[in-house]
């Protein structure tokens, strides 16, 4: 913090002695200046070693002095906000995590949730041409709503979903999914499990606790995923 502001600090001091340097705004900050102010701008770059670099840049009006401290106060507090940031991003919703049957007896993975809404976790029969697609196909079965009365529901392998929250067992349910909810250009989904999750941090494990032969030594994907055409739920 104390390197940043000392370079508004000298960005603010060099300001003051008119030695800043000037640019000619392009077409986008003309159209800015019509509405920040009249006349050109000058740009104050700063810039902090974090695990990113980040350039900050700051518009000031050069005809209205009296503008700048409260720019300057703006540019310590985004500043300061850039430095609280976790090193590492959250990561992103949907993402997978391979799950090889017959090898693999479970799959944990963290994740931090942001919106209160339903959350599911999906079981991926991924392909990537044709020939895999047909495998896959027949390993997923039809739509989970028809399956039954079609007789081709897939294979059916159990899960055992535990959500932790902190060291409390949030949610662990155990479930036979069949048939498939959806398909992308490669995968076919069979949902899992899905559930209502509040912003929080949590660890979640899935357990495979019987797995047909056939499934032995295929690569799926478990997802954790939420469908953006939901509405977020209330508090």
């Amino acid at each position: 913090m104390k390197s940043c502001r000392s370079g508004f600090d000298r960005g603010r001091q060099a300001t003051e002695r008119g030695e800043m340097e000037e640019r000619e705004p392009d077409a986008d900050n003309r159209s800015r200046g019509a509405v920040w102010g009249r006349g050109g701008g000058s740009w104050v770059s700063s810039r902090k070693q974090l695990k990113w670099r980040a350039t900050i840049w700051l518009f000031t009006n050069d005809q209205n002095p009296a503008s700048q401290p409260l720019t300057l106060l703006f540019a310590r507090v985004l500043c300061a906000w850039l430095l609280l940031l976790p090193a590492q991003a959250a990561t992103q919703i949907p993402f997978s995590v391979p799950l090889r049957f017959g090898s693999d007896k479970a799959v944990q993975f963290p994740v931090d949730v942001t919106r209160h809404r339903y959350y599911q976790i999906d079981l991926v029969f991924a392909f990537n041409d044709q020939e895999q697609r047909i495998a896959a196909k027949r390993l997923a079965g039809e739509p989970t709503r028809i399956c039954k009365p079609l007789a081709d529901c897939g294979v059916t392998p159990s899960f055992l979903i535990t959500v932790r929250l902190g060291t409390n067992v949030f949610l662990r349910e155990e479930t036979t999914p069949v048939g498939t909810a959806g398909f992308s250009s490669n995968g076919f989904y069979r949902v899992i499990l899905k559930f209502a999750l509040k912003p929080d941090h949590y660890d979640i494990a899935v357990e495979v606790t019987s797995s047909p032969a056939e499934l032995a030594n295929y690569n799926a994907l478990i997802e954790f995923t939420t469908d953006p055409r939901s509405s977020d739920l209330e508090n």
